[in-house]
């Protein structure tokens, strides 16, 4: 395992690539997250702001190492990354000859991977598959891991925007929420004021009789009930 070693101490990335991906991937899941919170109710909205708070302290430093490893990987770099897939993986009775580890490295340097898709390839390959792979294989393992360090860049530079967009958006449904609370609370409290004003006019405060003075032509029993249950409001709102 020296390669490895040698290899994790040369490149950027291996140092912590667990940790790094890790919080990169919840960065990008994060991200994607915000438009279906954005959707979302107040607990939604609040779960994902909650998941941004924790998250936001490791942004900058985040950000910082993606830039680092944006550059061009070096022939050095790249063979390095070989050599360190050729030791940890197995190769069978037809281990890769000269040629043929010449070709890879020719067809690897000509896709131009970053630094970091070529970390974060090789380091997939690792961890997935058993076998020397095929020069194809690493091919889609680099393209699929340039793909990723772009969302990833895509969250890292979008977060702060939508998490500005979220916290107003919040601050506008709780605004709307607290209206409609009190909105029902002025109902609730009207109905019962308008029972116990029934109560004490006519003795009855169920739904039938209420439905029939609301209907009655009498105007001077109505104007009793208004009164009544208008001072019972002011006793209930105090």
């Amino acid at each position: 395992m020296g390669e490895l070693h040698r290899l994790s101490a040369d490149l950027p990335i291996l140092s912590r690539p667990d940790k790094f991906r890790k919080l990169a991937d919840a960065a990008r899941q994060l991200w994607r997250d915000s438009y279906d919170a954005s959707a979302g109710g107040l607990t939604t909205q609040r779960a994902w702001l909650e998941r941004h708070a924790s998250l936001a302290p490791m942004l900058p430093s985040l950000r910082e190492e993606l830039d680092a490893i944006q550059r061009l990987a070096t022939r050095s770099e790249i063979a390095d990354a070989l050599s360190t897939m050729r030791e940890v993986l197995k190769t069978g009775n037809r281990p890769p000859t000269a040629g043929s580890n010449r070709i890879l490295a020719e067809r690897v340097g000509a896709a131009e991977p970053t630094i970091g898709a070529l970390n974060f390839a090789a380091l997939h390959l690792i961890d997935t598959v058993e076998w020397w792979p095929a020069p194809a294989v690493v091919l889609t393992a680099l393209a699929a891991a340039a793909d990723r360090l772009r969302w990833i860049g895509t969250a890292l530079d979008g977060l702060p925007d939508q998490a500005a967009r979220m916290r107003n958006q919040l601050a506008d449904s709780e605004a709307d929420e607290r209206k409609w609370l009190e909105q029902q609370a002025r109902r609730r409290m009207e109905t019962l004021a308008l029972q116990a004003a029934c109560r004490d006019i006519v003795g009855d405060d169920s739904p039938d009789t209420i439905r029939s003075l609301i209907g009655s032509g009498d105007e001077a029993l109505k104007d009793k009930v208004r009164a009544a249950r208008d001072a019972h409001l002011v006793r209930l709102q105090a």
